[in-house]
């Protein structure tokens, strides 16, 4: 990566991180709760929507992110976006979701018409993993006894029990790609792939470093 990319990837990363949260008191801020990572102009109005991207660049680039609204934001998306298996790809109250992904679907509604909504809501389990690393990295930082530490262990394992049940009984041993709403079976997914599963024994590998 050229220097001039990594300045701008901090420097949006930054904006980001500065417009985090407005319950933790951010002197600049959008909706709350919300890292933006991209802006949507729609009918001369600025849209910046709740999705678990940021997750991933809390967990390759932490020293960007201010650890109190960091956290703050992650606590959020722990009520709003995480869901039985995965994570949603669209905040529910967002007028854009559409939950169930049918690739097949050929209708005349612009926002689900061939699968369209891919990104729209369904919930995919590879986010899981660097949203869990994500409330590692900065639930640690508040952790200062060994009890606390424990208990924060026993919390991100309690978020992977869905998935733990999910390996059980799949005849492959693994995790699908996404699911629909609420955690149901969605038959256009890829029933395992290795990301879903690989992001979460990233998790584990990180973990392994927590001193209990």
């Amino acid at each position: 990566m050229t220097s001039t990319s990594s300045r701008l990837i901090r420097s949006t990363a930054e904006v980001s991180t500065r417009t985090c949260l407005a319950e933790s008191g951010s002197t600049k801020t959008t909706s709350s709760g919300i890292v933006p990572h991209i802006t949507v102009f729609e009918e001369s109005s600025l849209n910046i929507v709740r999705r678990p991207n940021y997750a991933i660049a809390m967990t390759v680039a932490p020293d960007i992110f201010e650890p109190g609204h960091a956290l703050g934001c992650l606590e959020i998306a722990d009520k709003v976006l995480r869901k039985p298996l995965g994570i949603a790809t669209l905040d529910p109250s967002d007028q854009n979701y559409r939950p169930n992904y049918i690739n097949s679907l050929d209708n005349d509604d612009f926002a689900t018409a061939k699968g369209r909504n891919y990104h729209q809501g369904p919930e995919w389990l590879w986010p899981l993993g660097y949203f869990l690393r994500a409330m590692l990295i900065f639930d640690s930082k508040r952790r200062n006894t060994k009890a606390e530490r424990v208990e924060m262990l026993q919390q991100l394992a309690a978020r992977m029990e869905g998935c733990r049940h999910e390996i059980g009984k799949s005849p492959w041993a693994g995790l699908t790609e996404l699911t629909n709403e609420n955690g149901s079976l969605c038959p256009d997914s890829s029933p395992t792939q290795a990301w879903s599963a690989g992001c979460l024994i990233d998790l584990f590998y990180d973990a392994h470093t927590v001193d209990v």
